[in-house]
């Protein structure tokens, strides 16, 4: 199969109920759009892409049939890949439904991979609101379900917090999990300012920065800057590469991999 390298995001405009409180979306300046499906599917018809990421401002699958609306809408115009990022789970009519969209778009030689972010399996709770967010293991539980009904998965452990913060433990119970099924990971690191601080409860004093990584620089109030997390992430690879889980630093490189690994 043709290696993926050309990618376009799109999501819907409001902002996102879940408000991670890691999330720096929510310090983004933005206008305050309401489009239809049809006017976001449109917007991107200008852009060459291998693959479209239903993926960016916010998460587009809080009603799971408004984004599989969405993915069909994207599929019936451009007839590509469709790479989804959720922290949701699909009720049983809305995975017959991702079925349906899945086994069209194989009828077409594309695929649609769902991934699934979770941050710790018990820890979660310092940025998500487990009143509205689904827990770690019904997220696992629910991207292990697609994954026996023949659907591309990925694992995205993401962000990876400073191990004082986060037990690295708790990253390697979720690779246990994702061994018992097909899946890959992928794990970055978090970048942060002085409000995203603030939402989790934490101080500068507890930070350690990488130098130079200033990022979305004049995007939102306040300077974003990456964590030091670099041997969190070794450790995590070095133990998925134990797990025989397939470990990557980017959502690009795990796509290419399901794609290649039927």
């Amino acid at each position: 199969m043709k290696k993926i390298n050309k990618r376009v995001l799109i999501s819907f405009d409001d902002l996102c109920p879940y408000q991670c409180k890691h999330c720096y979306t929510l310090d983004i300046k933005r206008k305050s759009d309401n489009r239809t499906i049809s006017e976001i599917v449109d917007s991107i018809a200008s852009k060459e892409f291998d693959v479209v990421y239903v993926s960016q401002r916010r998460d587009n699958f809080v009603i799971p049939d408004e984004g599989l609306e969405l993915c069909e809408e994207i599929f019936k115009r451009y007839k590509c890949n469709i790479f989804i990022i959720t922290r949701n789970i699909f009720n049983k009519p809305c995975i017959e439904r991702l079925l349906k969209l899945k086994n069209k778009m194989q009828e077409n030689d594309k695929e649609i991979i769902v991934a699934v972010s979770v941050l710790a399996t018990h820890s979660y709770t310092k940025s998500e609101n487990p009143h509205i967010v689904p827990s770690p293991y019904e997220r696992l539980e629910f991207l292990k379900e697609l994954s026996n009904n023949g659907i591309k998965t990925v694992v995205i452990i993401r962000p990876v917090f400073p191990r004082h913060i986060i037990p690295i433990d708790e990253l390697y119970e979720i690779v246990d999990i994702c061994k018992t099924f097909d899946t890959c990971v992928v794990s970055s690191g978090l970048a942060v300012n002085d409000n995203i601080i603030w939402r989790l409860g934490l101080t500068s004093e507890d930070m350690c920065y990488l130098e130079n990584t200033n990022y979305l620089e004049g995007a939102m109030e306040g300077e974003l800057r990456f964590l030091n997390v670099e041997k969190e992430l070794d450790d995590l690879k070095l133990y998925c590469d134990k797990q025989k889980v397939p470990f990557f630093e980017h959502t690009m490189q795990s796509i290419n991999y399901v794609l290649c690994n039927p």
